[in-house]
């Protein structure tokens, strides 16, 4: 009969064991949450580039709230887990115009931290090459 309990092990670099995980820590998965609002609309939308660009919510959530855009913004992008669609992008000093329109959508494979097995990330991306006014996104992925 098999047995439901498993016990992970950590390992220093000499190979010996640390701790074991299941007994000294919680161990939670999540994919992070990715944004990125900037100057730089040149870097291809990759894996790494996403990493190491964009900043990460420390969380699996698609909830990004409201986001501030400084003056002379050319990139807006969001990345969630999972085949999703952007419910709306609302112009808070904007006349509170959705403006979810002037997105696009990718999929694009996000590797996890470690290295762990990349996954599918919907990537919601605007770019203006001229900049854009300063002003708010109230951001709702569905």
């Amino acid at each position: 009969e098999a047995s439901s309990t498993v016990k992970i092990k950590g390992f220093d670099a000499a190979g010996t064991t640390t701790k074991s995980l299941s007994a000294d820590v919680t161990a939670s998965g999540y994919r992070n949450t990715w944004y990125y609002v900037g100057t730089d609309d040149t870097f291809e939308l990759t894996s790494a580039n996403i990493r190491s660009k964009f900043t990460a919510k420390n969380a699996s959530t698609t909830s990004f709230g409201t986001v501030t855009i400084p003056a002379g913004t050319k990139r807006v992008a969001f990345a969630v887990l999972g085949n999703k669609t952007l419910s709306s992008v609302i112009d808070v000093d904007g006349q509170n115009l959705d403006v979810k329109a002037n997105f696009t959508k990718e999929t694009i494979a996000i590797e996890g931290a470690n290295g762990f097995e990349a996954a599918n990330y919907s990537v919601f991306h605007f770019e203006n090459e001229n900049g854009i006014a300063a002003t708010e996104y109230t951001v709702t992925i569905g």
